[in-house]
Parts: C-alpha cells; structure tokens; sequence
C-alpha cells in the first residue's frame, strides 16, 4: 500500500498500523469519511430550518470549526501546540491531493466519460490507502447538499430570485450545539475502538481528509488551493472554533467545580459515613453468601476495604496503597495459576501491571452495561465527591510523597498482616487473592477511572478475573515451547 508522504501528528505513524493495531488505515479512513458525513447530515437540518445556501468553500469551513472543536474535546490542553501541526498536514495534503488529480484529471479539462473512469482508477492505484475514494464518496454528498440547499430555499421563497443572504453560517449558538454534541459522541466511540491509541490518529486523518477535499474542489475549478479562497475561509476557522470551545469547558469545568465545592460536606468523614451506608444498600441486593468459600472473601473484603480507609484517612499514598495490593496479589495468586512456576520466580511483579490494567479495559469494553439500582447511581455520585478531597489523576499518578520509604514500609505491613490473619485463620488462599485483586481494582477510581466504569468492572468480575487468570497461566509458556 501506498504511504501517505508528509509530516504527521506527534505519536501518529501510520506504517504500525498492522496487526497489533485496532483497526487497518483503510478503516480509519472510511470511518473518518463517514464521521464527516454524520456532521455535515446534522447540519443540513439547520442550514435549512435558517433557510441558507453554502458554497463548497463554506462547507469546508464548517468542517474546519468541526475539526476545531474535535481537536479541543479530543486533547483539551493539548489543543493548542497541535494547531499549527494541522494546519500545516492541512496545507501539505491539499497541494498533494492536486498534484495527483492534476496527474489523472477529471475536471471539465477532460470530455471523455471513458478516459475520466480510467483516469480515477489510476489515482486509486497512485494514492495512499483508500484516500481517493472516500474524499470522492464525501465531495458527492456535500454537492448533493449544497443543490438541496438551494432547492430549499427558492422553493421556500417561490422565487428564481430569493432575498440576498446576509449570513455566511448557521448561527453560532446552533453551530456549537452541533459540533459538541457530534464531536463528544464521536470521542466516546473512537476511545473504544482506539484501545489506548492515540486520538491524534483521529485528528490526523480528518486533517488529510479536509486537505484532500480541498484539492479535490480546487480541481474542479481548475485553479491551485493558493489560488482559491479555500486555506482563507478554512484555516482560521480552526483556530477561532478551538479558542471557543476551550474557553466552554474551561467555564463549564470552573462552574462544575464551584458546584462540587459548594456541595461538599465539612467533614469527610461524614461522606464515607454515607458512602458506607450506601455501599450496605447495595450490597444487600447482591445474590446471598451460600457457602463458606462465599463468607471468607466477604469478610476478608471487608478488612482490606477497612484496613484502606484508615490508611486514606491518615493521609497515607493511594499510589503506594495500589501497589502494594497488586503486589501482595500477584505474589499469591501467579504460582496458583502459572503454567511454569519457574517463570514466576524471580519475575518483576510491576511489569504485569500495565498488560493487566489493558486486560481488564478491554475485557470491560466487550461486555454491554449493566442496570443499576438507585443505591448504586447514589453511591457513584458520593464516590465522585470523595475524590475530590484528593489530587488530580495525574498528580496521583505522578508524585509519590516524600517519606515514600515510612509509608510504604506501613502499608505493606498493613496488608501482610492482614493476610496473616486471614491464612492463620484457614482462609482459603483464593478467598484471599480475589478479595485483594476486588481492592486493587477498585482504588482505580483515584486514576482517571469513574465510579460508574468501576460500577461496570464490578459487575463483571468474574468475567475480567478468568482473562486475567488466563494471562498468569501464559507466563513462560513461550519459553517452554522453545
């Protein structure tokens, strides 16, 4: 396959784009052709409720504030530096995409109909991907809208000869709405697919596809990209349209904030009094304990939970906390499931960690959502306030305190003894590693994870345990089939 010949986004190289990869380039491409045709579907509907026309200039545009507004709820603080990287792919892809229609032409420069077919045909076979057929598939749609458009507004007006528009966009208000509303959905979809890829491939591809567009237009009129109004309707539209958006959720994140603060209760100990007391709400409507395999993890559950929550009271490192359960659990529960205990001996604890935390997100994003009880949507809210008496994700996730030494020393002779307690009391060493994998899990919620997507993980813990079993068992497999 053909490459794409340009500079592209920070941690974007389509040439990885193989089989370890979500999804193949062709896909992200029609994918990124289709996300454009779901917009511009939307905003049809109200460029004809304000009874507008647009040129293909305009429509281009449009999608320059889309892709301005995508950029800023894909990376936020980020958006920034990323502008004039766009801008320039933007600039590169449209000259590109006019060198090679100008290569195999299929403007009015050419009267053969047969000669056309073969011409686009060549362009396949000479383009990266399948670049040509989406901006062709994407500039029919839009001239279809733009002849729908007018049609709409001389038959609205019963004349060859409506009133002159004084207005280039949809109003501002209505624009927005769209673009955030289009944009957001998209995000949360493609964060699936991704699988913690970068979103700047997303980004990416819309700035190859606006830039193609570009040169597509810019043939059919017979003129350069730098000759038409196209980079001077589009481009400062992208940064006009990231500016705006930031300064929304920057207003939007401040109120939310104020909110929060305004909610909170003096004491936090009153919050986990409450949060404690939904937690026996919601576990009352759990299926009732059977047996004692049953028991031994509920009660050893319940130490650990209690056992944390001191720990989080006296100010104690959630990041050392999560650490120290992963660590005691791999220790107990790796020679359990191993197919080579020899492989586990000696094995750096720390470096299953990221495959584990990738395991259980993607095993979590295969299964659908569950219904939860009042007690339970309850309970996510109160978890949501109780973070915030903490850092942000990550600072959590970055800094560890400076007595890092005393502190681990006490939580990890915390949860050992509380281990102990458990064996010396005939606890069933499975009891005992599920109750710390449950923990371990759920002190995700202090990085970057929701109490509602913990909610979902819970569900599913049987699910996520057996993929994560499935995973101890494969170590040193590979190299006793050597």
């Amino acid at each position: 396959m053909i490459a794409y010949q340009t500079q592209m986004l920070p941690q974007v190289n389509y040439q990885k784009m193989g089989k370890n990869f979500p999804f193949p380039l062709v896909e992200l491409e029609y994918s990124t052709m289709q996300d454009c045709c779901d917009f511009l579907k939307i905003l049809k509907s109200a460029l004809i409720k304000e009874h507008l026309v647009q040129i293909p200039e305009l429509l281009i545009a449009n999608l320059c504030a889309y892709l301005g507004t995508m950029v800023t709820v894909h990376t936020v603080h980020q958006a920034e530096k990323l502008e004039p990287l766009i801008i320039n792919l933007i600039k590169h892809q449209a000259l590109a995409a006019y060198q090679h229609f100008n290569q195999y032409p299929i403007n009015n420069t050419i009267s053969s109909n047969k000669q056309k077919k073969k011409n686009v045909e060549m362009l396949r076979e000479s383009t990266p991907g399948s670049i040509i057929v989406q901006t062709m598939r994407l500039a029919r749609v839009m001239m279809d809208m733009l002849k729908e458009l007018k049609d709409h507004q001389e038959d609205h007006f019963k004349s060859l000869y409506p009133p002159k528009q004084t207005e280039l966009f949809c109003s501002q208000e209505t624009l927005i709405k769209i673009m955030l509303l289009v944009s957001s959905e998209k995000c949360a979809k493609w964060r699936d697919r991704l699988e913690g890829v970068s979103d700047h491939y997303i980004i990416n591809q819309l700035a190859i596809q606006i830039g193609w567009l570009i040169g597509y237009f810019s043939h059919l009129d017979i003129r350069s990209p730098e000759e038409t109004q196209y980079f001077d309707y589009s481009l400062p539209i992208i940064q006009l349209y990231r500016k705006h958006v930031y300064q929304l959720m920057h207003a939007y994140a401040s109120a939310k904030q104020t909110q929060e603060e305004v909610e909170l209760p003096e004491n936090p100990e009153d919050l986990l009094n409450e949060i404690h007391s939904l937690l026996e709400k919601a576990q009352a409507q759990r299926p009732p304990i059977i047996n004692d395999f049953q028991k031994q993890i509920s009660v050893a559950q319940a130490r650990i939970e209690k056992t944390l929550i001191e720990l989080v009271m006296q100010k104690y490192s959630i990041k050392i906390m999560l650490m120290s359960l992963f660590y005691f659990w791999f220790t107990l529960e790796a020679p359990l499931y191993a197919a080579d205990l020899g492989a586990v001996e000696g094995e750096d604890v720390f470096l299953h960690m990221s495959v584990i935390i990738d395991l259980i997100k993607k095993t979590v994003r295969s299964l659908p959502n569950q219904i939860r009880a009042p007690e339970v949507e309850a309970l996510n809210e109160k978890m949501q306030i109780l973070k915030s008496y903490l850092p942000d994700p990550e600072i959590l996730d970055k800094t560890l305190p400076e007595n890092i030494k005393e502190q681990t020393i006490h939580i990890n002779t915390s949860i050992h003894t509380l281990i102990s307690e458990c064996i010396n009391q005939s606890f069933h060493l499975e009891a005992i590693t599920i109750a710390l994998f449950s923990q371990w899990m759920r002190l995700s919620v202090f990085f970057g994870i929701s109490e509602s997507e913990w909610q979902k993980m819970d569900h599913y813990f049987p699910d996520i345990l057996i993929a994560v079993r499935k995973h101890l068992h494969s170590i040193g497999i590979s190299e006793m089939t050597r």
